[in-house]
C-alpha cells in the first residue's frame, strides 16, 4: 500500500508540474493577426482578425490592399507587410522577422530586435524625417 501512495503522489506531482507548464505556455502564447479593413489603426480590435489588438509576442500580417495606421508605440513579434503600413508620431519596435513587401512610412522611428532574425521583401521603407530604422541585433537581410 505505501508503494502505491508514493507512485499516486509521484503522478499527482507530475500532473502539477504538466498544468503549471501548459498554463505557462498558454499565458504566453502567440497569436497571428491579419488585418482586415482597407483603412484602420492598429489598436483598434476589429481592424484584425482574429479580433483583438496585436502585442508584443504576436504576429501580424497586412494583407495587400489594407492600411494600417499605428497612433501609440507598437511593439509586434514577426510582421509581414504587403499593404501599407504608417506610423506617424509613434515608434514601432519588432522582435522578430520583418517582411515588406509593400509599403511602410513613418516619422518615428523602427526598432529591430531579436538576434538570429531575417529582414526581406521587395517593398519599400519610407522614413519621413530626421527618424533611425534601428536594428539592435544581428539579423540576416535578404
Amino acid at each position: 500500500m505505501q508503494k502505491i501512495s508514493k507512485i499516486l503522489r509521484g503522478f499527482v506531482a507530475f500532473l502539477f508540474f504538466l498544468l503549471i507548464i501548459l498554463s505557462r505556455n498558454l499565458l504566453m502564447a502567440q497569436t497571428s493577426y491579419t488585418s482586415n479593413v482597407s483603412n484602420g489603426d492598429w489598436d483598434v480590435a476589429g481592424s484584425w482578425t482574429p479580433a483583438g489588438v496585436p502585442g508584443a509576442a504576436d504576429n501580424v500580417t497586412i494583407l495587400a490592399g489594407d492600411t494600417i495606421n499605428i497612433i501609440s508605440n507598437e511593439q509586434v513579434d514577426d510582421i509581414v507587410i504587403n499593404g501599407v503600413l504608417n506610423h506617424f508620431g509613434k515608434s514601432l519596435t519588432v522582435n522578430g522577422n520583418y517582411e515588406i513587401n509593400g509599403l511602410h512610412q513613418a516619422d518615428e522611428n523602427i526598432f529591430m530586435n531579436g538576434v538570429g532574425q531575417t529582414i526581406d521583401g521587395t517593398g519599400t521603407i519610407r522614413m519621413i524625417g530626421n527618424k533611425n530604422f534601428q536594428i539592435n541585433d544581428d539579423r540576416t537581410i535578404l
